[in-house]
């Protein structure tokens, strides 16, 4: 599904990824753990060629379902962005348009990557989507503009929104850092149960072990941009073989006790 070789990413003299190589299966949850400025978010940006400014790729490969996604122009780039691979980012406000309803942003999505689908018939499957991701009233939903709905019920419309597109691989980058722990839960057996119905493929991106290991099968552990442990969740969590991964356990504590991993 998602092959990454040997990807080297920079800004100037500086080395951000060095060499990286992570692959996901088809059906396959990975998540990519490390501490902050580790090269995680850099690492998904450059899936999609969404590099900020100043930051290069030196040299790597990037495959998706077998087409080579580095070097591909803007045009090219449009059927994989937002539709066959979609991003969930962790400030779902920041994400949103803050004077356009929820539906209209949802259906944007829809109308760009799935045109066979009528005007006439978008609403419905705006309101079928946001069903989909658990919101019990999806016609007010869709009539509210961002700031009018909780933390919680915002980050399940990005979701939703990452869902129209049909994509077969969801990217999430920390969506459940700013929520709190209950909430954090809720979402996390959410994105579960849609891999499941879906047949979706993810890579989750994230420093807190104890949520990866709630919601993923493998681990890639990186640190300053190099990949310094990889393994079954089993394997990293009871049998961590490099330094670093053994600091970001210790940093969880239900993890030190042996717990599952999971929020409480």
């Amino acid at each position: 599904m998602l092959e990454i070789r040997g990807l080297r990413l920079a800004a100037g003299d500086r080395i951000l990824v060095d060499g990286l190589d992570l692959e996901v299966g088809p059906g396959e949850a990975v998540g990519l753990l490390g501490p902050s400025g580790s090269g995680k978010s850099l690492t998904a940006a450059a899936v999609l060629g969404l590099l900020p400014p100043g930051v290069e790729r030196r040299s790597g490969s990037i495959r998706f379902a077998g087409r080579e996604l580095t070097g591909l122009d803007e045009r090219s780039l449009r059927p994989f962005r937002g539709g066959r691979i979609a991003l969930v980012f962790q400030e779902a406000a920041a994400a949103f348009n803050p004077v356009l309803r929820v539906g209209a942003q949802v259906a944007e999505v829809i109308e760009i990557h799935r045109p066979e689908i009528p005007r006439r018939e978008r609403r419905e499957e705006v309101l079928r989507l946001l069903a989909e991701v658990g919101l019990d009233e999806p016609e007010r939903v869709a009539r509210s503009f961002p700031h009018e709905l909780s933390g919680g019920m915002l980050q399940r419309c990005l979701i939703a929104q990452a869902l129209a597109g049909e994509p077969e691989l969801l990217l999430a980058d920390e969506p459940t850092t700013a929520l709190d722990v209950t909430v954090q839960a809720r979402i996390l057996d959410l994105v579960s149960s849609l891999r499941a119905r879906r047949g979706l493929s993810l890579l989750w991106i994230s420093h807190d072990l104890g949520v990866l290991a709630r919601i993923c099968d493998r681990l890639v552990v990186i640190r300053d941009g190099r990949r310094v442990e990889e393994g079954t969740v089993e394997e990293v969590l009871h049998r961590p073989r490099a330094e670093a991964t053994r600091e970001l356990i210790a940093a969880v504590p239900r993890l030190r006790r042996g717990g599952s991993g999971g929020p409480e």
